[in-house]
């Protein structure tokens, strides 16, 4: 019984995550994430 609970809060934590993490892309953009990612790496190279 306590660890059915466990897991369900557990689900419940990952899946609210994972729902936060949509919407923040969602909203900043898909195609500007994706350049944010790719243009730390080479701001990092060319230093």
């Amino acid at each position: 019984m306590l660890s059915d609970l466990f897991i369900l809060l557990i689900y419940l934590g990952v899946s609210e995550i994972i729902a936060y993490f949509l919407f923040v892309i969602a909203n900043y953009g898909i195609s500007s994430a994706i350049v944010q990612m790719f243009r730390l790496p080479v701001s990092e190279l060319k230093k």
